[in-house]
């Protein structure tokens, strides 16, 4: 489409911004309270952007149009945001897509940004200990308050249940890794189990795992070692006997910081904890939302999805599903809380 038509069709009320395709795609796949279909225009910056309009709360309908960054980071974010936002007049801009989250936060959890902040902005002073030079860095962050209003509703927000993509939720490494000790040290090739596929679908990443934590031996055969014996039958006698069931799905209500670099580190949540005790999400793009928004003096609003806790169990698999959930709590938010036009 080009000219007036397409010019009319891609005004929206919210731009959506994904860092990434795959986050992009998922949130495609948001249906509940769709009116049309997603239309795809390129007329607007270049390049794609989705627009498809959602029943809102007042019994009106929001326009939202969805795209994503070119590339992880700030920037790319900021550049995406602000295009869209000037050609298109929205009244808010919001993201959705994927974090890292603190210990206690479950996999595929969702985190609504009670406050976005920058952990890695600041300056670097270089002092003299007992002779030897030591850097210090003074962190200077840039941090966004959520609208006071829109706080309080995040924190009475009713989170979906019973909906089925909320049951395509994948089981953890973690969880299968459990299972799997479970069966050898029940004497049993997990690998000829009948629930194999289902129960350990990265059957391979379990085993790595295992094994880094010298849980099972180093070469085939598979055999459970002592200290894994060790660790499987203290899970099961603090839950009865049993594997524990799977951890409710929930969403919360927290901090999300941006840093300029893909963690991998145990302790990053106990020295982001030092400056910012409630810190729940860590990820590379979302203070840009908001330092975009507040620029526009626009209202946003940030939703991720944890799919790892960025240290040793960090683990692809519930990616895509942390993208959906995250959409799907954010578009359901935005229906019900931003007033359509």
């Amino acid at each position: 489409r080009s000219g007036t038509d397409a010019r009319s069709a891609s005004l929206a009320d919210v731009v959506i911004i994904t860092a990434l395709k795959e986050e992009y795609d998922e949130a495609r796949r948001v249906n509940e309270g769709a009116i049309d279909e997603w239309t795809i225009d390129t007329s607007v910056t270049g390049s794609e952007v989705a627009f498809r309009s959602y029943g809102a709360k007042d019994g009106g309908s929001l326009r939202i149009a969805l795209t994503w960054a070119t590339r992880m980071r700030t920037t790319a974010t900021a550049i995406a945001a602000g295009t869209l936002i000037d050609k298109l007049g929205v009244r808010c801009v919001a993201m959705s897509g994927v974090c890292a989250g603190r210990r206690g936060v479950q996999p595929g959890d969702v985190i609504i940004g009670s406050l976005l902040y920058t952990y890695d902005t600041g300056a670097v002073q270089a002092v003299v200990v007992d002779g030897v030079r030591q850097e210090r860095f003074q962190a200077e962050p840039n941090s966004y308050p959520l609208d006071d209003q829109w706080l309080r509703r995040a924190q009475s927000f009713q989170r979906p249940v019973d909906t089925p993509w909320l049951a395509a939720r994948p089981s953890t490494l973690a969880a299968q890794c459990d299972w799997l000790l479970e069966r050898l040290l029940a004497g049993e090739n997990p690998l000829n189990h009948a629930d194999s596929h289902t129960r350990c679908p990265s059957w391979s990443g379990a085993i790595d795992r295992l094994r880094s934590l010298g849980f099972v031996t180093a070469k085939a055969p598979l055999s459970i070692t002592e200290s894994g014996k060790a660790y499987i039958e203290d899970v099961c006698l603090r839950n009865r006997g049993q594997l524990p069931n799977p951890p409710a799905w929930s969403v919360h209500v927290a901090p999300i910081a941006t840093g300029n670099n893909v963690m991998r580190d145990s302790q990053l949540f106990g020295k982001l904890a030092d400056s910012m005790r409630t810190v729940l999400g860590v990820e590379m793009e979302a203070a840009a939302i908001a330092a975009i928004a507040h620029d526009r003096k626009l209202p946003w609003l940030v939703m991720k999805g944890v799919m790892d806790h960025a240290d040793h169990d960090k683990d692809d698999q519930l990616k895509p599903f942390a993208a959906r959930a995250s959409a799907e709590c954010l578009i359901r938010f935005l229906r019900e809380n931003l007033p359509s036009r």
